[in-house]
Parts: structure tokens; sequence; C-alpha cells
């Protein structure tokens, strides 16, 4: 179920955030026509992570939902393809 697009806090957006049974997502989509700037997934870098994550955390406190779980995953549009990328900050 889609709780939120394009929420913002500050200058921070988070671009869907959804949630799935106990599980609230938060989604950024990324999308490129071009290769001239690499996959769009590697636009998502240590400050952009960052910046997801705080404002993340402040839904979270002012929806009051620290009882449930929550994720970072990543949609991304590249030469025709359509990916998901399932909990990408797991990775780190």
């Amino acid at each position: 179920m889609t709780l939120e697009k394009n929420w913002q806090a500050g200058h921070k957006e988070i671009d869907l955030i959804v949630q799935k049974g106990e599980t609230i997502v938060f989604v950024e989509v990324k999308g490129s026509a071009s290769k001239q700037y690499g996959h769009p997934s590697e636009w998502v870098d240590k400050r952009k992570r960052e910046n997801l994550t705080n404002a993340a955390e402040q839904y979270i406190k002012a929806n009051n939902l620290r009882n449930l779980d929550f994720r970072f995953d990543i949609i991304t549009f590249f030469d025709g393809r359509l990916e998901h990328y399932i909990d990408a900050f797991q990775t780190e």
C-alpha cells in the first residue's frame, strides 16, 4: 500500500513510501535514457543514502512507526529495463 509520494523533510525527499505487511519501505526511483552517466543505481551514493536515512528517521518519528520494520529499496529504469533492488542499503 502506498503511503506517500515525494515526501519531503526539509530539503530531503523520499520518492515513495509504501507499507508491505509489517515493513515500511522507503523507495528511491532513478531513471535515465542515456548511458552517459552510468547506471542510475550508482547515483545513490553515500551522501544520498545518508539523506534518505535521515528523512526516513523523521518520517518514522512523525508517524510513530517505531514498532514496524523498515528497509530501503531502489527502483531504476535504464536501457529499457526496470530493476528493483530490494533492501539496497543492506549490502554496506
